[in-house]
């Protein structure tokens, strides 16, 4: 007994929202302008609570429960395994855009939005969970976009934009106190809010007959989050973590887009290239048993450059789809990842986690007006591949992974598995 545990967790919910919009269309001169004002409040509240069990593994890899919580329930407010706590999140936004038509194939948008939040938290059983913090920015944007003709328009932009920390992030930021997120809350330090500034530009298009149509774009952007908020995973406890500013980031990368249908044959295909990399050093806690690079401080030292973990480089889904006859539809799609950076490697110091490619059927066929039967097969060749991966430690207290050597743990994906039903529209 000892060697699992049963986390268990209760989230209850409210969310409130309101916004109010006013639009004119009042021409600027001779030129067609639209300017939009406007204001929106949106209010939740949470209760959440937390405890963990202490179990046995069994052969099927589910974990027996033994009826001994961990830590002392009510009595041990600071401890990773139980919490109780209430967060409530208020959002006030105030926003405006002015789109200027210079001609009749030139449109000029200018906008902006003020954000201000606050995010208060009140543990229940204790002090040390409480706080109120306070963020709030104004984030402007530009863009323009250009129609050359009917089948082919360019635009480009530039916006900024901030994200306010949420609870979990707020109490899950101690790395001497890391949690199982987002199952748990811990007295923290405090964030700072995260601010991105983007720009993209880029061509699209469209064009169609009586046999078919075919739309594309193409575009280039480039986004850098200046105190970018990250999941650094515990050296420690494996399945924990905690969350830290780590200095700028930056994604930079090409979409393509292609879409269209010829007769009874539509098809797709979306490409994606991110090249997501820190952008200042920064220097995170390791453990020389879990990554060899930590140095003698036990500290792992992240270059500018070094990419971001879980994030692939390439990704590419294709998809194609016939109708034999009208009611009857069957579609083919794939999925292809390039390698990613495994969370705990953030110095890219280690091999890699493999990519991989799935392919999934998609069938339905229309009864009637109303009744549809489908089936559907994911992962159609079986792949084995896996989606996430992390350096964790394998000596603990628990002993999580007992009789492993590997430090590397991996998320396996979904195997072949097939779905059949009916839809039936009322």
């Amino acid at each position: 007994m000892g060697n699992g545990a049963i986390n268990r967790t209760n989230t209850q919910t409210q969310g409130y929202g309101a916004t109010l919009q006013v639009t004119s269309t009042k021409p600027v001169g001779k030129r067609e302008n639209v300017l939009v004002f406007g204001t929106s409040v949106d209010l939740a509240e949470t209760a959440f609570s937390s405890n963990s069990e202490v179990g046995s593994l069994t052969a099927s890899r589910g974990v027996t429960g033994s009826g001994l919580f961990a830590g002392l329930f009510g009595t041990a407010p600071d401890d990773i395994f139980n919490t109780k706590l209430d967060s409530t999140n208020q959002g006030v936004g105030l926003y405006f855009s002015d789109t200027l038509s210079l001609s009749q194939r030139a449109h000029l948008t200018v906008s902006g939005r003020f954000n201000q939040a606050q995010v208060n938290i009140r543990d229940w059983l204790g002090t040390s969970l409480n706080g109120s913090h306070s963020f709030s920015r104004f984030n402007p944007g530009i863009g323009l976009v250009i129609e050359g003709n009917d089948l082919v328009s360019a635009f480009v932009r530039y916006s900024e934009s901030n994200r306010s920390p949420t609870a979990a992030e707020l109490s899950c930021a101690d790395p001497d106190e890391p949690c199982r997120v987002p199952n748990a809350f811990l007295s923290d330090p405090p964030l700072e809010q995260a601010v991105a500034r983007s720009t993209e530009g880029g061509l699209r298009g469209h064009w169609a007959n009586l046999n078919g149509s075919f739309d594309w774009s193409a575009s280039i952007y480039s986004t850098q989050i200046k105190e970018d908020i990250l999941f650094v995973a515990s050296p420690t406890l494996i399945g924990t973590g905690y969350f830290q500013n780590a200095g700028d980031t930056q994604r930079k990368g090409v979409d393509l887009n292609l879409q269209g249908q010829l007769t009874k044959v539509s098809f797709y295909l979306n490409y994606g290239l991110v090249d997501a990399t820190f952008q200042t050093p920064v220097t995170l806690p390791g453990d020389d048993d879990v990554n060899d690079a930590v140095n003698d401080d036990g500290q792992l030292e992240v270059a500018a450059g070094d990419r971001l973990t879980g994030i692939p480089r390439h990704s590419l889904k294709t998809g194609v789809a016939i109708r034999p006859i009208e009611r009857w539809n069957i579609a083919l799609e794939a999925v292809t990842s390039s390698n990613r950076i495994f969370l705990g490697d953030e110095g890219n110091d280690q091999l890699p986690l493999d990519g991989y490619q799935t392919i999934n059927l998609r069938s339905s066929f229309e009864l009637t007006r109303t009744t549809e039967l489908f089936i559907r097969i994911d992962n159609l060749s079986n792949a084995q591949y896996e989606t996430f991966g992390a350096l964790a430690e394998l000596e603990v207290p628990l002993h999580e992974a007992p009789n492993a050597t590997d430090p590397r743990f991996v998320s396996p994906g979904w195997p072949r598995s097939a779905f059949a039903g009916a839809r039936v529209t009322f």
